[in-house]
């Protein structure tokens, strides 16, 4: 029975699979919930292929809908793992628990939202699955639909008032999710709902959204948390202000290992002094089209401009500056045994 459900041969048709499963009827009940090598019954492996009509007669034959496989998934799961929408609807209206969890302590609301069913997501909002549950890494069900760029999943989490402050147990948000895979309009959708906790500070590196952005090379998301308020002198763990600059100008492969110096930021620079040290074409205008401080300045009093002051404006990105910019007092260069004055 279990050969002939998981499709190993042909496909088999509804009408000769009821047919065979009429033909074990008379069998004992006990056999109907019988567990392969992985632990799956024939209404687990029913649910996984989206079988309504065999899952309907498993059921009523008396299969058990709770008993989980090797991964601790009832059938519940295994139908959310496909998004097969009906025969979650059909164990669900027999029993099935929307806060089973499996061994990754994973309810089913998790799994759908994880690979994006957005109508099996919505049927299980509906019977009271829990949005913010969590599962080994406290992640919730928006968490999973961020980090996998599921739109529409995180628009319907968000108008059941998902909370999109909730974090993992590393500190990272559905935000941070979002940006570091490079989702930009997850991103919008999140600012849109609640960005006062836009520079909440993840526990590994002490990443922001922004820095995780930053660090993955996607500059519209940059663009986007800037445009919202993101703190441009973020500092991670080790205090570099500097690492953040080299990841975000940087141009990385995407298979290449970036291994940056991490120095200690002793010298009270911003983003933008570093930018302008380093020759940072690119960060130097971000910075600035931002509204980073041109005015200030680091341990030695030195600004942006006097650290770019030994090459061409233009070679460091200030010709951004306007001539009425470049003739006020407060951008002159002082020489260097001025500095302070």
């Amino acid at each position: 029975l279990l050969w002939k459900i998981s499709g190993d041969e042909p496909p088999i048709s509804k009408t000769d699979l009821i047919s065979e499963l009429d033909k074990s009827r008379s069998q004992d009940k006990s056999q109907i919930s019988l567990q392969d090598a992985n632990g799956k019954t024939a209404l687990h492996i029913a649910s996984e292929h989206g079988l309504v009509d065999a899952a309907e007669w498993l059921i009523d034959a008396g299969a058990h809908i709770s008993l989980t496989d090797n991964d601790g998934q009832q059938p519940l799961h295994t139908a959310c793992l496909q998004g097969h929408t009906e025969v979650a609807e059909l164990l669900l209206k027999r029993g099935a628990s929307t806060a089973a969890t499996d061994n990754d302590s994973a309810q089913p609301l998790h799994i759908a939202c994880f690979w994006g069913h957005s109508k099996l997501a919505s049927v299980l909002i509906q019977h009271g699955a829990d949005i913010e549950a969590r599962n080994q890494h406290a992640a919730t069900p928006l968490y999973e639909a961020a980090w996998n760029g599921h739109v529409d999943v995180v628009g319907l989490l968000l108008e059941a008032k998902a909370n999109t402050q909730t974090l993992t147990g590393i500190g990272w948000s559905p935000l941070h999710a979002a940006s570091s895979t490079g989702e930009a309009e997850i991103v919008r959708c999140l600012l849109t709902k609640d960005k006062s906790n836009i520079d909440a500070v993840e526990q590994n590196n002490g990443w922001t959204a922004l820095n995780a952005a930053v660090y993955r090379g996607h500059a519209d998301v940059v663009s986007m948390l800037l445009k919202h308020g993101s703190t441009l002198a973020t500092k991670d763990n080790d205090g570099c202000i500097q690492t953040l600059l080299k990841m975000l100008l940087d141009r990385r492969q995407p298979d290449e290992d970036l291994q940056l110096e991490v120095p200690s930021n002793r010298s009270k620079s911003t983003p933008l002094l570093v930018a302008s040290l380093e020759g940072f074409v690119g960060g130097v205008s971000q910075l600035i089209d931002a509204g980073a401080d041109l005015n200030a300045r680091d341990i030695d009093s030195d600004t942006a401009l006097h650290n770019a002051s030994g090459a061409r404006d233009d070679e460091y990105g200030f010709d951004d500056l306007t001539d009425e910019d470049r003739h006020d007092s407060k951008f002159t260069v002082l020489p260097a045994d001025c500095h302070g004055a």
